[in-house]
């Protein structure tokens, strides 16, 4: 079970918006899709654009295989991954207000609402749960106004529904100069590898600390800065 949603939770997708299916099927192949005309209450901007590719784990014996990820806007939304058995996703990435990409900068202020973290609501299936409990490795992405970016990754091992936040104090410890109230980029996906799945993503949310928690899944929570080298996807 997860973190009860806040009634003053700050957007950045609740995947309710933009359905959209796109399937990898070649090993080595690369699905782009930039959507536009969201809406911005839903999405932040009013776009997203997701970008993966399938990678078979098992090179070079060419295992037959596909990725497909989604966004299913039934049941209240949530971006789906899944992997035929054999693959993963590489080079997983959904962007908002990537100006490569030719979206518009989202501008957002994180601290509104007394937000103090913002927040990964992930829902795992049951096909992910193993004997070994497996750890998700991911990055996260954050330009602001000012011109200063920043890289995290962060570790997650889960088997149940759980709640990932990135606390704002951890952020500005990092450096202290980004100006969490004007955010204009962020960008979620793999890091160092793959994204096993399946899995499917709820919502990316900027929220004020919870004043009421359910049961959460045990997990070890890294985060780090790492150097970015050249353009994201």
């Amino acid at each position: 079970m997860a973190v009860l949603p806040s009634a003053h939770a700050l957007i950045i997708d609740d995947f309710s918006v933009g359905p959209i299916v796109l399937t990898d099927t070649e090993a080595f192949g690369v699905v782009s899709e930039v959507q536009t005309g969201l809406d911005p209450a839903r999405v932040a901007g009013g776009s997203r654009a997701i970008t993966f590719e399938a990678l078979d784990v098992s090179f070079p014996f060419d295992t037959a295989g596909s990725v497909t990820v989604a966004v299913a806007t039934d049941g209240g939304g949530a971006l789906q991954h899944t992997p035929d058995p054999g693959f993963t996703a590489a080079n997983f990435f959904v962007n908002y207000g990537n100006t490569d990409l030719g979206q518009s900068p989202i501008s957002l202020d994180f601290l509104t609402n007394g937000a103090d973290r913002l927040r990964f609501e992930f829902n795992f299936t049951t096909a992910f749960i193993t004997p070994v409990v497996p750890t998700v490795a991911f990055d996260l992405l954050l330009d602001s106004g000012g011109g200063s970016a920043l890289d995290f990754v962060i570790f997650e091992s889960v088997n149940a529904p759980t709640t990932v936040d990135v606390l704002f104090s951890d952020i500005l410890a990092l450096n202290p100069d980004f100006d969490l109230t004007d955010v204009t980029g962020l960008t979620f996906g793999t890091s160092n590898g793959t994204l096993d799945g399946p899995f499917e993503l709820a919502s990316i949310r900027v929220v004020p600390e919870p004043t009421a928690v359910l049961v959460m899944a045990p997990c070890v929570f890294g985060l780090m800065r790492r150097r970015r080298d050249g353009q994201r996807p």
